[in-house]
């Protein structure tokens, strides 16, 4: 399955500014119809064409959370108060996370597609992040649900 497209469309819709910057964007259409499977692989590269990006670029990497009180190991195991934190390879959210296999950024905003542990099971989950020039961030932590505005917190775990 060939998920790129998909990724730029929702990419876009994720993480362009609203009129106020707080409000969620709306879902396309090639949203509506985006599915993500474990059992339909990408499909590999055409000749000359680069080889997809699975690693977070260093900008992006870190701890983020909805205020700096909420940032560190202590708040990651409450869920309310879930930071979530994207490294080289995997990312991390509340008694989930995984490693990524696709990321897609276009200026200061990143999709980042992971097969997230849950209990015994795996799924593939699409996260998306926009860089704001304050500090802050634009979140959204899956298909479907409203963006929220995160910090970003101190530089532990990120180098990694």
């Amino acid at each position: 399955m060939k998920i790129a497209p998909l990724l730029c469309a929702a990419l876009v819709c994720a993480c362009a500014p609203a009129a106020d910057d707080t409000d969620p964007p709306t879902q396309t259409a090639a949203q509506d119809s985006a599915t993500a499977t474990l059992d339909a692989p990408d499909a590999a590269p055409s000749p000359g064409q680069p080889a997809p990006m699975t690693e977070v670029p260093e900008r992006f990497r870190g701890q983020y959370a909805q205020k700096a009180e909420n940032c560190g190991p202590r708040f990651a195991a409450i869920p309310t108060q879930e930071p979530v934190t994207l490294r080289r390879q995997d990312v991390s959210f509340f008694e989930t996370g995984g490693p990524v296999t696709h990321v897609e950024v276009d200026g200061d905003a990143i999709a980042v597609t992971l097969r997230e542990t849950v209990g015994p099971d795996e799924h593939v989950r699409v996260i998306y992040l926009a860089l704001n020039g304050d500090g802050t961030v634009r979140y959204r932590p899956g298909e479907g649900e409203d963006v929220r505005r995160y910090i970003r917190c101190g530089e532990q775990d990120a180098a990694q």
